[in-house]
């Protein structure tokens, strides 16, 4: 992990993922506005660019936690992909890992990719913590990415209205 802008980045080959700034709204907008990205979601199109702002202004995952979900660009031509990080609940002290691509990038293994480098970074930076992974049912793509990256079924649950399947991630021992 390197800095970029003042900002915590994780470098790969082919993209980077870095903490969110002023004026990332635009990027959150685009996102969700959306339906097929947000149909496992439980989330909803923002009703402009300027809410958008305003969410990613407020969000303090970052400075509260050390982590949360951080923009995916592609080091090519510096396009927005998405989201993916780790995100703390404090009503569980676990961890959440979780992703959002635009869908263009869908089936690229860039999902997959973002969430391994952000998993290579929680064994170092929350060593021995939990880590969950949520899943709508019918989310196959984002069920299938789970199952690469070594997460297990731990059961079911309900999550923003919809039927999800629970995920852990096997703690690695510590030293």
């Amino acid at each position: 992990m390197s800095m970029h802008d003042g900002k915590r980045i994780i470098d790969k080959e082919r993209f980077y993922l870095r903490e969110w700034m002023p004026g990332d709204g635009k990027y959150h907008y685009l996102l969700n506005a959306d339906s097929d990205v947000v149909k496992f979601t439980g989330d909803i199109a923002f009703t402009s660019e300027e809410a958008a702002e305003r969410f990613n202004i407020a969000y303090d995952q970052f400075e509260k936690y050390g982590c949360g979900r951080w923009l995916i660009f592609l080091k090519d031509n510096v396009d927005f992909v998405g989201w993916c990080g780790v995100k703390y609940h404090e009503d569980t002290d676990s961890y959440d890992l979780g992703f959002r691509l635009l869908k263009k990038y869908w089936g690229m293994g860039l999902a997959t990719e973002s969430s391994k480098a952000v998993l290579d970074w929680a064994k170092l930076a929350l060593p021995g913590k939990t880590i969950l992974a949520k899943a709508a049912i019918d989310n196959h793509g984002s069920i299938n990415v789970l199952k690469k990256l070594g997460f297990q079924v731990t059961g079911q649950d309900e999550d923003h209205g919809m039927q999800v399947i629970v995920f852990e991630l096997p703690k690695v021992p510590l030293n």
